[in-house]
């Protein structure tokens, strides 16, 4: 009975965030139908810039003791999600910079990136490679896989405690992949016109493997014991 009444906590829980995740895309779409066509991609990362820190801000003051007795020490959890988010994020511009100096145009990749989120760009023909618009798509690039290895050492932390978490991180990585994909195609379709489609899927997959081989080294009693429990299942 116990854990019928966890699995239905959890299952609640799990619900109850792709509720609110669904409704706050909802909300995106709507803001986004109130601006101008060259606005919306910088609305859009600013909506969600805002829902990633608000959501960060909500957890460690609204629930400190919980965050403590959930995650335990947060060096640990920090320092996990840093190494992971820098080691996804190299991975995809090392990958770029393959391919673009293969194509005979280093770093044209972070650049188009740059210019059509930051500068509007929506001809690539126009691009002009330059390092200050490099660095500042670096920068955010940067930023968003760190936000995104914290989220996951500290769901990573949780499954120590609770293996079947495992599932809700696996989800989280196809969304993120799907995500991705989806943002250019709404806000940016002509992109996939300058970017193939398979050099942006391999460059995430690329993160995502490199991202769970150096997360399953810290945890891989609980992913044994996920793969256990699956198997019994």
């Amino acid at each position: 009975m116990e854990s019928l009444r966890a699995s239905a906590d959890t299952l609640f829980i799990l619900l109850g965030a792709i509720m609110v995740l669904a409704m706050h895309a909802g909300f995106a779409f709507l803001e986004l139908g109130t601006v101008r066509k060259k606005n919306q991609v910088n609305a859009l990362v600013k909506i969600l810039t805002d829902f990633a820190l608000s959501t960060i801000a909500y957890f460690f003051i609204g629930y400190r003791a919980l965050g403590r007795v959930l995650l335990g020490p947060w060096t640990r959890v920090f320092r996990e999600g840093f190494v992971a988010g820098l080691l996804g994020a190299a991975a995809v511009a090392i990958w770029f910079l393959i391919v673009d100096t293969a194509a005979g145009m280093p770093l044209r990749t972070p650049a188009l990136l740059g210019a059509a989120m930051l500068e509007g760009l929506r001809d690539p023909g126009a691009l002009v490679i330059t390092w200050p618009l490099v660095i500042k798509y670096t920068l955010i690039h940067g930023g968003a896989f760190l936000l995104f290895g914290w989220l996951l050492a500290g769901l990573l932390t949780l499954a120590d405690r609770e293996p079947r978490l495992l599932y809700a991180i696996i989800m989280l990585f196809c969304c993120f992949e799907v995500f991705f994909i989806a943002i250019i195609a709404i806000t940016a379709e002509w992109l996939f016109e300058a970017l193939a489609w398979w050099n942006i899927l391999a460059g995430n997959v690329l993160a995502a493997l490199v991202m769970l081989a150096y997360f399953f080294r810290g945890h891989r009693v609980t992913w044994r014991e996920f793969i256990t429990a699956t198997r019994e299942s």
